[in-house]
This record gives structure tokens, C-alpha cells and sequence, in this order.
């Protein structure tokens, strides 16, 4: 969700544009994500239950490996885990080499807030940075890691390349799962075979997007402000993960004194999101264009 403009109260004309663009990912996932997603039933601190995770210690490094066929931008990446604290931020890196102190391999490095595993976070949070690194052809290793005790998502994966545990320069052992992850790159396709619908809604109204393929939509409409000034909300929804580019645009206008209202686009990698979860896009990642255009 996000809150767009501060409107007056009354009238007020609204034009929505929304444009998708699916993009090629690379996506190792359990199929019963959207559970992991769920908040813990009672107190729920603790650890996972179940072959869901992994478990390292505040010295211990999970890497997971991945190869690329062809040059590629990443545009977004998402891990999921959570940490028995937040006090300390955690790491992500993408290196040439497996070793988490080989730092003549990085490629991009980014830290990041632990998402506590308490309640009112999830079993395994998801974790989403943003490296827009470019990476050629060849075998690139995603190493995470928190400064405390923590859980990784990691699942078995009949044929996926496992993940790696090191202590440090030492390999401790392979793995018998798979780092859950998303990788989106900024490559597009023509079609994709996602199911779910993206909806977007604003001020009582909604467009519903068809993410199969590149597609545009738009709605004009009037709507009455009730409140004196209020904050409105944009929320945008998938039942699924749906790798892409959705660019939205809200222009305003209140007619009177009051001048046109303009709102920046919206540029929102579309990683898509978890019904329980209120908006994985969204509270993933999402790049503001800071490009302003006239209300229309």
C-alpha cells in the first residue's frame, strides 16, 4: 500500500494509468511459500517447524549458488529469513567466488534490517534489496548472513543447485536445500503462464491487469473526498509472484483553487505477493522515478 497525495475534502477528478511489463527471473521456491509467509499462530517466536530452514549461527554464512547463461541486470532480489533480533543489520552479497571472506569476488554488496521472526513478522520475512548489478555469463554465489541467531528459507529442490554453509573462509557443508530466492533481471519476455491477476485500486476503483503478457490500462474517473484532508491509499495485489516491471501513474485535479495535484510515477518491480501478506510487491521493493508530468 502506499499513501499518494493529501487531498482536500470534495471533488476531485482522478486519472489512472498502470503498464506491465513481465521479466525474466530466476525464482527457487517452495510451494508452500504462501504459508511460510503467515504470521506464527500465538506468541510464534521461535524457529520454523518442519524442513523449512536453516539454521547458522551468528558466524555462519549460507551460499547459494546460481549460474547465468547470458548478460543480465538485476533489477531486485528477495530472500526469505527472519533473526531472534533486529539491533544489528545483515548482509547480502553476490560474489564470483563461494567464500563469504573473499571480498576480491564481490560483485554488490548491500546491508539490510533483520526482520525479527516474533510476531508481528513472519515465519521467514521476506528480505528484498535492489543491486542493479550487471553480471555476465557464468556461476555467481548470493551469500546471506546475520549477526545474530537467525533462519534461512532453504527447501529441497529435486535438480536446484544447493546451498552452501562456510564459517568464515571454511566450508562447513553443502546443504541439502535450496536458498529461496527471487532474482529478477531486466530482461523482458513476451508471455509468461501466471494465473493470478494484478489488481490495482484507488478511491473505490480498481484495474485488473493481466500479467501474461505486456499490457496497458487506464481509468478516469470523479470521486468525492469526504474527509477534510485526507491521505489516500493505492494498494495493488497478486495472489502469486509475478516478475515484472508495473509502472504506475496518478494524476489529480481539484477543481476550484486549488491547483493540480501531481504524482510521480511509480516504477514497482512486481515481484508480486502472498494473500496473506499485504502487499509482497510493494513491501519488497519499488523505485520511485523522479521524473514529475503535468496532471492531465
Amino acid at each position: 500500500m502506499y499513501s499518494l497525495a493529501l487531498l482536500p475534502e470534495g471533488p476531485v477528478k482522478v486519472s489512472l494509468s498502470a503498464y506491465y511489463t513481465p521479466l525474466q527471473a530466476i525464482e527457487y521456491l517452495t510451494s508452500n511459500l504462501s504459508w511460510v509467509l503467515q504470521q506464527p499462530p500465538g506468541p510464534g517466536c521461535g524457529t520454523l517447524p518442519g524442513n523449512y530452514v536453516v539454521t547458522p549461527n551468528d558466524t555462519e554464512f549460507v551460499v547459494q549458488p546460481i549460474t547465468l547463461n547470458q548478460t543480465v541486470k538485476v533489477m531486485g532480489l528477495v530472500v526469505f529469513g527472519s533473526g531472534s533480533n533486529d539491533l544489528a543489520p545483515g548482509n547480502i552479497t553476490i560474489s564470483t567466488s563461494p567464500v563469504p571472506t573473499n571480498s576480491s569476488g564481490y560483485v554488490w554488496v548491500s546491508r539490510f534490517g533483520p526482520p525479527w521472526w516474533c510476531e508481528p513478522h513472519e515465519w521467514a520475512s521476506p528480505i528484498t534489496v535492489s543491486p542493479k548489478a550487471t553480471l555476465k555469463p557464468g556461476t555467481y554465489y548470493i551469500i546471506l548472513h546475520m549477526p545474530n541467531s537467525w533462519q534461512a528459507l532453504c527447501t529441497y529442490m529435486p535438480g536446484a543447485p544447493k546451498a552452501l554453509l562456510y564459517n568464515g573462509s571454511a566450508l562447513i557443508k553443502q546443504l541439502n536445500c535450496t536458498l529461496n530466492l527471487i532474482m529478477v533481471t531486466n530482461r523482458p519476455v513476451s508471455s509468461t503462464n501466471v494465473s493470478s491477476n494484478i489488481t490495482i485500486s484507488l478511491l473505490g476503483r480498481t484495474i485488473t491487469i493481466s500479467p501474461q503478457r505486456p499490457t496497458r490500462q487506464a481509468l478516469t474517473f470523479e470521486a468525492n473526498v469526504t474527509q477534510r484532508a485526507a491521505w489516500e491509499t493505492l494498494t495493488v495485489n497478486s495472489s502469486v509472484v509475478v516478475p515484472g516491471n508495473l509502472t504506475i501513474r496518478v494524476n489529480t485535479y481539484v477543481p476550484g483553487e486549488y491547483p493540480p495535484i501531481r504524482v510521480p510515477w511509480y516504477l514497482i518491480p512486481a515481484y508480486g505477493n502472498i494473500p496473506t501478506y499485504a502487499l509482497f510487491a510493494l513491501a519488497i521493493a519499488f523505485l520511485a522515478a523522479r521524473e514529475r508530468r503535468p496532471a492531465g
